[in-house]
């Protein structure tokens, strides 16, 4: 099973709302999380995401959406 810490899953995280909303990202946040997600040996995926709030982060995502927008 693959477990991600709690550091990993807010970097997923980030990483992931910065390419929803086509932000820019490093190069080396994708191989690092490719990393993490391609472990050697049989695995689950089990992300603690309960500390991110689906809220919170549904918030970012629309406050950059409305920056780009007015840029």
């Amino acid at each position: 099973m693959l477990v991600l810490t709690d550091s990993q899953a807010i970097v997923l995280s980030h990483l992931l709302t910065k390419i929803l909303i086509n932000d820019a990202y490093r190069i080396s946040e994708v191989e690092e999380c490719l990393m993490w997600l391609q472990q050697p040996g049989e695995q689950a995926v089990s992300c603690p995401f309960e500390r991110l709030s689906v809220t919170q982060l549904a918030n970012e995502i629309l406050g950059a959406i409305n920056r780009s927008n007015q840029s």
